[in-house]
């Protein structure tokens, strides 16, 4: 009765740590995400949350053609791979993927559970050791695209090729009706 006491205790304690690492994954991972957002919508620090708002001033009307994307990439993926270095029990990390685009970050992060007894490893290698965090944040910036549509409206009412044809946009439209 006692080894069988003393393995389900065992059991028991392993799968708290492996809950724990589990949703410690998915904390540190919705953190690089709003954190990731904030610097791509505000150019912040990604640490400490500061928005550099000379940079964000600097930035010209068109900036998502010439920002570059793979800086700010290499930037979440470093403080995400810092933020997964402590903290976890059992989950050795074998990858992390951080794709980023305008509109969208995603990160996925794959981890391995390590057991410290000889052959249970190996027995439970091919159910659930292995697990796969990952989610995506959509990035809707609208005060830029306010600014963006006050810089245009404002510039298409001086030129009378642009006004001529809002003006038969808004005949079709209203024929559509």
């Amino acid at each position: 009765v006692f080894p069988t006491v003393l393995f389900v205790t065992i059991g028991l304690i392993y799968l708290g740590f492996y809950m724990h690492d589990k949703d410690k994954l998915e904390a540190i991972i919705n953190e690089t995400l709003i954190k990731g957002r904030s610097l791509l919508q505000n150019e912040a620090d990604m640490s400490t949350g500061f928005i550099d708002y000379e940079a964000y001033y600097q930035r010209g009307l068109f900036y998502s053609l010439q920002d570059n994307l793979q800086e700010k990439k290499d930037e979440i993926y470093n403080y995400i791979r810092v933020q997964l270095k402590s903290g976890l029990f059992l989950a050795g990390i074998d990858t992390i993927n951080v794709n980023v685009t305008h509109t969208n970050i995603s990160i996925e992060v794959k981890a391995k559970m390590r057991l410290p007894f000889l052959g249970i490893q190996e027995l439970f290698e091919g159910s659930g050791i292995c697990i796969i965090q990952n989610n995506s944040s959509d990035i809707q910036n609208n005060t830029e695209f306010i600014r963006l549509f006050d810089i245009f409206s404002g510039v298409a009412g001086k030129i009378t090729a642009v006004d001529e044809t809002l003006g038969k946009l808004k005949q079709v439209l209203n024929k559509l009706k």
